[in-house]
């Protein structure tokens, strides 16, 4: 597994949850040290810059990101999911990773979040990247109204 360098590292402010390259210390916004998200860059496969976290867990991480190939006049913003290698470390367990974001990536209704990359990355993590819905998270939603009918 080749080494990350230092200097391309993304950190985070753990207080707005924006991310910023490795040479940034502290949050301009709210003053706060920032610090390292484990050995994940600030720009994945030189393409999405990751902005901000929107979530993490057991098995990665989920940011919001910057499509840097998108057209220069519209940005397009992004989702992108970080799968920890230690999840997917098995050969079989890959193979079952790209073939769901494969199958994901080929769906297609209103009420899914289009896939539009997926991939392993050379550290063995392996990343998804997906439209980014606005809206209420089904999390506030199920804290406003309770427990949602059938």
């Amino acid at each position: 597994m080749p080494a990350r360098r230092s200097d391309d590292v993304v950190r985070e402010c753990v207080s707005c949850k924006r991310c910023y390259d490795a040479r940034v210390k502290t949050c301009p916004e709210c003053f706060v040290e920032l610090v390292n998200i484990e050995a994940i860059p600030r720009v994945v496969v030189d393409r999405y810059r990751l902005e901000r976290v929107l979530g993490r867990g057991d098995t990665g991480w989920v940011f919001a990101a910057t499509d840097l190939k998108a057209e220069k006049d519209d940005p397009r913003e992004v989702v992108l999911k970080i799968i920890r290698a230690s999840v997917i470390a098995a050969p079989q367990a890959q193979d079952r990773f790209q073939e769901d974001a494969r199958v994901a990536s080929e769906l297609r209704h209103p009420n899914l979040a289009a896939v539009y990359a997926y991939g392993l990355l050379p550290d063995a993590n392996g990343y998804v990247v997906t439209e980014l819905v606005k809206g209420e998270s089904l999390r506030a939603r199920m804290k406003r109204v309770g427990k949602l009918g059938a």
